[in-house]
């Protein structure tokens, strides 16, 4: 009998590995579409999840008022700023961490600690003490991009071979 049952089990999972991929992936993007309608015909739910008809037309709205570029430009400069912010200052002060040994003593605890709190829950602080427009956008994004940028550039700088580095000083790095 578990002979029989161990048979069928296999029989199960050669007939799942001989689907392919991009059938998997069609059945999830279809079950996430159904989740969509039927969130979207609850009347409790159906103002969070529109369906597509409802969305295609407030798009067109937005052309044919002509702000859906603008916004969406604006946004992009939003984004743009605080990554090239999170980087810029992100950069310095990782090398400063992984280089010496007071620094990251007194900096790494610090970025540890708030890079432990999601980035959005600062939202309400930050558009109180910088008010509401760009400035607070261009905030939250750099605090999640040099929170991020910080930690992984100094992990990588810190684990760079021993033997790279005398390898490039030999070479007049």
């Amino acid at each position: 009998m578990n002979e029989k049952n161990t048979k069928k089990a296999k029989q199960k999972k050669d007939i799942i590995g001989k689907i392919p991929n991009w059938a998997w992936l069609l059945l999830s993007f279809l079950a996430a579409i159904v989740l969509w309608y039927l969130l979207s015909v609850n009347p409790s739910t159906s103002r969070s999840f529109p369906f597509v008809p409802s969305i295609i037309e407030a798009c067109r709205t937005m052309v044919e008022r002509g702000v859906l570029w603008q916004d969406f430009s604006s946004s992009m400069i939003s984004v743009f700023l605080g990554f090239i912010l999170g980087f810029v200052t992100a950069v310095p002060v990782a090398f400063l961490m992984a280089w010496y040994r007071p620094v990251r003593n007194i900096v790494e605890p610090w970025i540890q600690f708030i890079r432990n709190i999601p980035p959005l829950a600062y939202v309400p602080l930050v558009v109180i003490s910088a008010g509401v427009g760009r400035r607070p956008q261009v905030i939250v994004i750099w605090l999640a991009t040099f929170l991020i940028m910080s930690v992984t550039i100094y992990q990588g700088v810190r684990n760079v071979d021993e033997t790279l580095i005398k390898a490039a000083k030999v070479l007049g790095a």
